[in-house]
């Protein structure tokens, strides 16, 4: 049987983009197809693996959520982003930034604060998101590079 791979891509985008710590088993099942089919439609048309592009958009959409005016609670960051438990969320968290969600909040906040009038044309929440691993990954690199 043959499918348009770029519909799945596309269900797939759609779903992540709105519940983005669903897992993928769940997605699948709602468009119908398996897992492993998904994913594969995933890698034949997106340069980027699934589990990148998952982590972030989980980092943007929750950025914007802690970043919301009134200011939303970790529970319900976590629920809106699809983790099982604010603990799921907190776990996720300090693996990718090495903080705990209350310090990340504190330091999304600061930045905001600081960036001032003018200072930049984005809006809230359209920061690029980066992963711990990816800002430390030039670096490190570079030294095992020089090391060997």
């Amino acid at each position: 049987m043959s499918y348009d791979h770029q519909q799945w891509v596309d269900a797939l985008m759609r779903l992540m983009v709105a519940v983005p710590a669903r897992p993928l088993v769940e997605v699948a099942s709602l468009c119908g197809v398996s897992r492993h089919t998904l994913m594969r439609a995933f890698s034949c048309s997106v340069a980027l693996p699934c589990g990148e592009v998952r982590r972030r958009c989980i980092g943007r959409k929750m950025q914007a959520l802690m970043r919301a005016t009134p200011p939303k609670s970790i529970k319900e960051i976590s629920a809106e982003l699809g983790f099982a438990t604010p603990r799921s969320l907190a776990r996720w968290v300090k693996h990718e930034n090495g903080l705990v969600p209350r310090a990340l909040r504190e330091q999304l906040c600061r930045v905001e604060e600081g960036k001032g009038a003018g200072a930049s044309d984005r809006t809230r929440g359209e920061a690029d998101y980066v992963s711990s691993a990816e800002r430390s990954s030039g670096p490190r690199r570079q030294h095992m590079i020089r090391a060997t």
